[in-house]
């Protein structure tokens, strides 16, 4: 019976999410609102930081998914997004920082860039390891 009180609320929280645009539902049932951006003076929500040859792929998914997800976030990937510079400007325009670590990461100069840059400027930094 609990279990199937589980799902019933997962599938609740699913069909309230859908209805109010694909937003993403915390486990209470909340919806998820994004920061305001202008507030903080930032311009995406999000930087993807990843070595280009081995985490493009991966990334490009990550921000389709993010977006299918929540459509409302501005998020940073290189190929989209880059329009000079090497990429640690975005750094300081983006309200937090995924890096994706992958073969390469770590030898990479821009990505080293975009990890010092996020560090020294204090940004929330996510991790995602590949397997």
């Amino acid at each position: 019976i609990v279990k199937n009180i589980y799902h019933a609320r997962a599938e609740r929280r699913r069909l309230l999410a859908l209805a109010a645009g694909r937003r993403l539902v915390v486990a209470d049932g909340r919806i998820l609102e994004l920061p305001d951006l202008e507030k903080g003076g930032n311009h995406y929500h999000i930087f993807l930081s990843h070595a280009w040859g081995t985490g493009q792929d991966q990334m490009r998914i990550v921000k389709q998914k993010v977006n299918e997800v929540l459509p409302n976030a501005s998020v940073f990937l290189d190929v989209d997004d880059l329009k000079e510079g090497r990429g640690q400007e975005y750094v300081e325009m983006s309200a937090q920082v995924l890096i994706f670590v992958s073969q390469g990461y770590f030898v990479s100069v821009n990505c080293m860039r975009e990890l010092l840059r996020t560090i020294s400027l204090g940004k929330p930094l996510i991790t995602l390891v590949e397997a």
